[in-house]
């Protein structure tokens, strides 16, 4: 095909910019015709066209802290040019490992972190290493907490009854075990003498004379009922 244009003296059809081009003048005609997929010439024709100043290539404030290729693509640029521009003003090639930090190394997996930010584990580990950090542990499980101990509940509330009966069987317990240890005596009953029993029989005889004087009351009580 191209021996049959050049022998027609026929051109190869140029492909065309987009009329809006907004990287003319921000970049080189070699990066703006890489970037699209044409010739140099074409895109310098249309930025002459257009009154477009040409790109002037600039200082690499960026030189260190990215690769070369990172700032050749930002500034349109050769990343060789890049790094000659770096090695003459004594810059130190950018490191991917000192450049990134990782607040969450250390504080779990050097696998889930290089999740978090999509790197290798290698590049955490050599990140972690140069800073000292220890490798994450996993804590030991703690034996489960005992219930906690509840306070002692008071003693219920007796009354007076409950209070009397149980001071009575507290005597009964003591008198028993006085009797065991032969310390308790039985009292023995007393010999009436002539005066009590004389006592005895005058109270017998005052029970008997109030008793009757009773009886008297309730008959005449009931005489009078009968009458009304």
């Amino acid at each position: 095909m191209f021996l049959i244009r050049r022998t027609a003296g026929l051109r190869a059809p140029q492909r065309a910019l987009p009329d809006h081009v907004p990287e003319l003048g921000l970049m080189t005609d070699v990066a703006v015709a890489k970037l699209y997929g044409v010739s140099q010439p074409t895109v310098w024709r249309r930025r002459v066209a257009e009154g477009i100043p040409r790109f002037q290539r600039g200082p690499f404030l960026e030189a260190g802290k990215m690769s070369d290729a990172d700032v050749a693509w930002l500034y349109g640029a050769d990343p060789s040019s890049v790094s000659r521009y770096r090695k003459a003003r004594g810059i130190p090639k950018f490191n991917h490992v000192q450049g990134v930090r990782y607040p969450e190394a250390g504080s779990m997996t050097d696998v889930e972190v290089a999740k978090i930010h999509g790197v290798g584990k290698t590049t955490i580990g050599q990140y972690r290493r140069r800073r000292g950090i220890p490798r994450f542990q996993k804590e030991p499980e703690l034996p489960p907490m005992p219930p906690p101990e509840l306070p002692p509940m008071p003693p219920p509330e007796l009354s007076q009854a409950e209070r009397a009966q149980m001071e009575a069987d507290r005597l009964e317990q003591q008198r028993r075990a006085e009797i065991g240890r032969g310390l308790y005596r039985p009292a023995q009953p007393r010999q009436l003498t002539t005066k009590d029993k004389q006592r005895q029989e005058r109270e017998r005889d005052q029970q008997e004379e109030m008793e009757k004087r009773r009886q008297v009351r309730r008959d005449r009580l009931k005489a009078f009922w009968k009458r009304s």
